[in-house]
């Protein structure tokens, strides 16, 4: 069963840029007090990819539970766990998409040749449900001034099949 240990973050290394604190394989990471300053919440964001592992600590520090994010939206499953180590509950965040997110970066770098699955400040991914149909929805920001055009993909989270796609702009501020 695994247990925070909030002595391995104090021997850590800090990246001033990001203030994060560095692992030994690169990826960087940080830890908070959880919801109402109960347990622990420690975040690892994998080295030059959006994805992060999440991990949620009972106040006796056992794992509570703990899964994974692509741009900030849970993936995978997510499980949660008794504070004696027993998985009590397994939710699958990727069930009802039948296109993934490894199908959905395939499409954007041989259709659009943008690569997803390296973290970049020019575009973001969400997942949505739009009349009880899953999407992804990608934004890419397509000027300098990262706020004023964006492209913007709307993406069956089923089919893989592109719903919209159309250019918003945005007025300078």
């Amino acid at each position: 069963m695994e247990h925070f240990d909030i002595g391995k973050f104090e021997k850590l290394p800090t990246n001033p840029e990001t203030g994060l604190l560095i692992l030994e394989n690169g990826d960087e990471t940080y830890y908070l007090k959880g919801a109402n300053n109960q347990g622990y919440i420690e975040r690892i964001e994998k080295k030059n990819t959006p994805f992060t592992i999440v991990k949620v600590f009972h106040e006796n520090r056992s794992l509570l539970t703990k899964g994974e994010e692509f741009y900030s939206f849970r993936i995978g499953s997510y499980k949660e766990y008794d504070d004696i180590g027993n998985l009590t509950k397994e939710i699958n965040y990727d069930q009802d998409y039948k296109f993934s997110i490894y199908d959905l970066a395939k499409k954007m770098k041989e259709e659009y040749k943008i690569d997803i699955l390296k973290k970049s400040p020019w575009f973001k991914v969400m997942r949505d449900k739009i009349d009880s149909v899953v999407i992804y929805k990608i934004m890419i920001y397509i000027n300098e001034n990262k706020y004023s055009n964006t492209k913007n993909f709307n993406i069956d989270g089923t089919t893989g099949k592109i719903i919209s796609e159309k250019i918003l702009s945005y007025p300078k501020e």
